[in-house]
C-alpha cells in the first residue's frame, strides 16, 4: 500500500479516491502503463480496476493514481491518525473535504488557497 514519507500513513484498506474522485483524460496521466488504456471515470463512479483486494492494476496504474495523496495520507489539515477517511467519512483532497456516505460526496468547503493543487515532483 502507498505510504506517506511525511506522515508514515498508509492507504490499508481504503479505496475512496477510486470511487469518489474524478479522473481526466489526460494522455501519459491518465492511462496505464502497460497497455496505455484510459481509465478516465467520472466522480462517485467506481474505477473499473477496483476488485474486492482494491486495485487490480496496481503494478501498471497510471500515474495520477501514483501520485495521488489524499490531505490525511499527507498528514496535513489537522487530520489526526483517528481521522483516516475509512474512519472519519472525510476524503481530504486539496483542501475541500468531502463526505462519503453511500453513493454521494458533498462538498464541504471552497478549496484552500494555501494548498497547492499541483502535485509536486520528485
Amino acid at each position: 500500500m502507498p505510504l506517506s514519507a511525511s506522515s508514515g500513513r498508509s492507504c490499508s484498506t481504503c479505496n475512496y479516491c477510486c470511487i469518489y474522485l474524478e479522473i481526466e483524460s489526460k494522455p501519459g496521466y491518465s492511462t496505464r502503463f502497460d497497455n496505455g488504456e484510459d481509465i478516465a471515470k467520472p466522480a462517485n463512479q467506481a474505477c473499473a480496476f477496483l476488485g474486492e483486494q482494491g486495485c487490480t492494476i496496481y503494478g501498471v496504474r497510471p500515474l495520477v493514481c501514483r501520485q495521488f495523496r489524499c490531505d490525511w495520507l499527507n498528514g496535513v489539515k489537522g487530520f489526526g491518525p483517528e481521522d483516516s477517511p475509512i474512519q472519519s467519512g472525510v476524503l481530504g483532497v486539496r483542501g475541500s473535504n468531502w463526505i462519503i456516505s453511500v453513493g454521494a460526496s458533498i462538498p464541504l468547503m471552497e478549496p484552500d488557497p494555501d494548498v497547492d493543487p499541483e502535485p509536486k515532483s520528485a
